[in-house]
């Protein structure tokens, strides 16, 4: 029996080195976090606080309501994650179903700090992740990042939705 995108749903993922994709369940789970040695949570949903955090672990909450009218500041969001990457060590970036709001920002951290365009960053998240979906608020609003970023969008509409 072949397997499916199972791994790429369940679970924290690795995106890249020191930066890793989850959900509230992942965040909560101690086995997780020491599977994947995460010692940095970003928690990007509004909604929830986590309590009782290992003290070896930093806890950052940048909470967001996953909305199309939400604005997005990411800027001290990514400021931070890259800061806690420069230090190695495992950053989680987290909401409630690790599909729209953190992915949101891990796509733009990927575009922001390895200078690839939206359409490549967020190829390389969905690979990873395939059930990531930026509500149509937030997809707007990477695409006008990456206008100002590189003068053009990569992105159409139709491409949001494709298997990768």
């Amino acid at each position: 029996m072949k397997k499916s995108f199972q791994k790429s749903t369940r679970g924290i993922v690795k995106i890249e080195d020191y930066l890793y994709l989850g959900t509230y369940r992942d965040a909560i789970s101690n086995k997780e976090l020491e599977k994947h040695d995460i010692k940095v949570l970003i928690n990007m949903a509004q909604e929830f606080t986590i309590k009782n955090i290992p003290k070896i672990i930093e806890y950052n909450f940048f909470g967001i309501d996953d909305t199309n009218d939400q604005e997005l500041d990411l800027q001290p969001i990514l400021k931070c994650i890259n800061e806690y990457i420069i230090q190695k060590k495992n950053v989680l970036v987290f909401c409630m179903a690790g599909k729209s709001r953190s992915a949101s920002v891990i796509v733009n951290y990927i575009m922001e700090y390895n200078n690839k365009t939206l359409k490549q960053s967020y190829i390389l998240v969905k690979r990873k992740r395939q059930i990531i979906n930026p509500n149509i608020g937030f997809r707007e609003q990477l695409m006008e990042m990456e206008r100002k970023k590189y003068g053009n969008i990569s992105m159409k509409e139709g491409d949001w939705e494709k298997k990768y």
